[in-house]
């Protein structure tokens, strides 16, 4: 007898501080915030741009390139068709307090965040998963875990927003950011989705 995992939620998790510009984007994204108007769709507080024409910010250019090529791979691993044309790009600051609430993303195959903040803080607020299931496990599987939570047992999973890291997953997964309670600090992320 073994055990066999029959379904899988894949979720891309990598650092590419070193193919981009991370300073430059964080100082550019920051001045965005404060010098446009901003939108509202999943976020609390905070500022969240409207797309980005792509060819209108050039020093994104090496953070184009490194989502299509994380992507790629992602996709080589998972083996999907590979789609890495990125339909839209947008800029999010969440200041103290700020959040954005529980979301998944239409009219895509995979969305993305990529954390543009040169500085990290654990008290920021951690982008968290929620298990395709988990309205369904709430009412059997609360709080029956024994030991460290797994991905088998676990009803939503947390990645901290470290600087530089890439994120990327199914644009069907509900996920959420948890309120930055850190005062003083800006968490600073771009997301995307690809088609």
């Amino acid at each position: 007898m073994f055990k066999k995992n029959i379904f899988s939620v894949p979720v891309w998790h990598v650092n590419i501080t070193g193919a981009v510009k991370l300073k430059e984007i964080e100082q550019y994204s920051l001045n965005m915030s404060q010098q446009t108007e901003g939108r509202t769709i999943s976020n609390l507080g905070g500022f969240q741009s409207y797309d980005l024409i792509m060819n209108e910010h050039p020093l994104f250019n090496d953070l184009y390139d490194a989502i299509k090529i994380q992507a790629d791979l992602f996709c080589d691993q998972v083996n999907i068709n590979r789609v890495s044309n990125i339909g839209n790009i947008w800029v999010n600051v969440n200041e103290y307090g700020h959040s954005n609430q529980a979301h998944h993303h239409a009219n895509c195959v995979l969305s993305g965040v990529f954390y543009a903040h040169t500085e990290y803080n654990e008290q920021a607020g951690s982008i968290v998963f929620k298990h395709p299931a988990s309205d369904l496990m709430a009412y059997n599987w609360a709080n029956i875990q024994k030991g460290e939570y797994i991905p088998e047992n676990s009803l939503n999973w947390r990645f901290d927003c470290k600087p530089g890291d890439l994120i990327i997953f199914p644009s069907w997964l509900i996920h959420h950011v948890q309120p930055n309670l850190a005062p003083n600090y800006k968490r600073i992320s771009i997301s995307f989705n690809l088609s």
